[in-house]
């Protein structure tokens, strides 16, 4: 069968009956899967079986490697997501793999701007460090991508230390009804640390913003006397460690980065998908686009799945990771 008329034959046909024919043998299953052009669900239904069938098992793989030369075809560059998953798909038949095309949007990194006042260099690199790793978990990234998303930061950073000295009196027992003391010398701290930044990215024509703020006060007495018999010992002020209170930040705002990295992925790929019928190449590039946000996919996208692969995105999702069909491997009569 040709490309245009496997195309139109997938964009004719009804919904698989999910829940009905799972409940057949598995070796009817995949016998109607067949019927209906979708050996990856019949793959699915075999695999369910001590023993693989010769005769059938021939036919499946047959009708799958026929199925990914098709989806080659129709997959063009403009459709680098749909090529990806067309790769994946078969890697499962056991087909070598070819080159697939660098999705535009995708960046291969951040460019960060960093415009806080006052903030020292080495918290500005920890600040990148956790901008990038946060970055690195959302769909936007891609070691292949063409370009780095910049990122402008503004704000301010301040570090205030007071250190005053102070005298005190120790306590340590009484002696003819009268107290014994002991007068020692310390230093009494205020440290005050605050961080407040806005900022903004945009991985489409619209921007994204980002704004995060807090305040940490500590304050301790600090001395060095060493005078264990009277139970007099060095003191530390306590004070919070800046370099600790800012990486924490950093990983604050790094959350709320990725939060948004995701939800304007969601905003620009996954929503439009809602009210779109399936289509195997224009919409199978969109519904595997949306895809690379694992969170909540629309209805639409197992709408796809169903239509063109007999089952639900989950499953097909889950049987890629496997690799090959022991299936595939084997030689049939």
């Amino acid at each position: 069968m040709g490309t245009l008329q496997h195309f139109k034959k997938f964009a004719l046909l009804a919904p698989f009956c999910v829940v009905a024919c799972s409940t057949l043998p598995p070796e009817k299953q995949a016998r109607l899967a067949l019927d209906q052009d979708r050996p990856f669900s019949a793959l699915l239904a075999l695999e369910k079986t001590p023993q693989l069938p010769g005769p059938l098992g021939k036919e499946v793989v047959e009708s799958g490697r026929a199925q990914c030369r098709s989806w080659r075809k129709i997959a063009k560059a403009e459709e680098p997501y749909l090529q990806e998953f067309v790769e994946k798909i078969c890697r499962v038949w056991a087909i070598p793999p070819q080159k697939t095309a660098a999705p535009s949007e995708l960046f291969r990194g951040i460019s960060v701007d960093n415009q806080v006042r006052g903030l020292p260099r080495a918290f500005q690199a920890s600040l990148r460090r956790s901008l990038q790793k946060a970055f690195e978990q959302s769909p936007w990234y891609s070691p292949n991508g063409r370009r780095a998303l910049p990122i402008v930061l503004t704000g301010d950073f301040v570090l205030d230390h007071a250190r005053l000295p102070e005298e005190r009196v120790h306590g340590y027992g009484m002696r003819d009804g009268r107290p014994l003391t002991q007068t020692y010398s310390g230093w009494s701290h205020l440290q005050v640390l605050e961080f407040y930044v806005k900022g903004s990215f945009t991985p489409t024509q619209e921007a994204v913003a980002l704004e995060h703020g807090a305040q940490e006060r500590s304050g301790g007495f600090e001395h060095h006397w060493d005078v264990p018999q009277i139970g007099l010992t060095p003191q530390s002020a306590g004070l919070q460690d800046p370099e600790k209170w800012m990486t924490a930040q950093a990983e604050a705002l790094a959350a709320q980065f990725l939060k948004s990295a995701k939800a304007a992925w969601a905003t620009a790929y996954c929503e439009p998908l809602a009210n779109e019928e399936p289509t195997l190449v224009a919409g199978g590039n969109r519904v595997q686009r949306c895809l690379r946000l694992a969170e909540e996919p629309p209805e639409t996208v197992d709408a796809w799945y169903r239509r063109f692969l007999g089952t639900d995105a989950e499953k097909v999702q889950a049987r890629l990771k496997q690799g090959p069909s022991r299936l595939a491997r084997l030689p049939h009569p």
